[in-house]
């Protein structure tokens, strides 16, 4: 994963989380899930949903649809974004983004201050619209898009030299384009599909990648007559020992 991003201007870096469970005036939970633009501070997204990988798949690329694609987009550890026990911290919806060619950036563990900005603006958003409002799931949800249209639209930023969000923030000139699994690797690279239960097979030998990864190629590159490099697209996951017949992660 990328450990320092250079945010210069608007899409260099998204930053997306929870918002932690609500409760609806009918007694059901949900949590806001929010997407910001480091640069601008410009709120890209606040949406109630359930925390589960394929909405927050789903919002994205919605998201992308509408303002294209950042080059990074930072979370935190926890689920869906990444999976603490897996190789690089993959979850299933990192490994997307990263097959979209999206890099990631995870906060570290316990850290909150390492996403600073998105957690001041999570101080806002439960001061001003959960404190203030109880109501079902669809006041929420209305409520929601009313703050992220006032906080981008009419709030100026002392970070900003006292403008708001919303004339600082342009859309991305990467567009999407729905490329999930199209990962390209250098010709010399051998290829292998990794598996359901997260394997790759190689001179018929299994080997335990991630289930992470399951149904998209990893790239295999030669170093010597007895190990391989293991990579991603270009994240080096570990190395294959032939002798020995084992990965060792990085």
């Amino acid at each position: 994963m990328i450990t320092e991003v250079e945010v210069k201007a608007p899409n260099d870096l998204w930053t997306m989380d929870f918002k932690g469970w609500w409760m609806t005036s009918d007694r059901k939970r949900f949590e806001p899930f929010t997407l910001r633009d480091s640069f601008s501070r410009y709120v890209l997204m606040a949406e109630a949903m359930p925390e589960n990988t394929q909405c927050v798949k789903e919002a994205l690329i919605r998201a992308f649809k509408q303002y294209g694609m950042p080059k990074v987009i930072q979370s935190d550890n926890g689920s869906p974004f990444g999976a603490r026990s897996n190789i690089l911290g993959l979850s299933q919806l990192s490994a997307w983004l990263i097959s979209m060619g999206v890099h990631i950036h995870l906060s570290r563990p316990g850290k909150p201050q390492d996403n600073g900005g998105h957690e001041r603006m999570h101080r806002d958003l439960k001061r001003e619209v959960q404190v203030r409002f109880q109501g079902d799931y669809q006041l929420y949800q209305s409520e929601l898009e009313i703050w992220r249209k006032e906080f981008n639209e009419l709030r100026p930023h002392e970070a900003l030299d006292m403008i708001t969000p919303s004339e600082v923030y342009v859309k991305s000139k990467r567009k999407y384009v729905d490329t999930e699994g199209a990962i390209e690797y250098p010709s010399d690279y051998q290829l292998r599909k990794v598996s359901s239960a997260g394997h790759i097979k190689l001179f018929d030998n299994i080997y335990f990648i991630t289930t992470a990864l399951k149904g998209y190629n990893v790239g295999l590159k030669t170093i010597d007559s007895e190990e391989l490099e293991v990579y991603f697209s270009d994240y080096m996951l570990g190395i294959i020992n032939i002798n020995t017949v084992s990965f060792k992660a990085v």
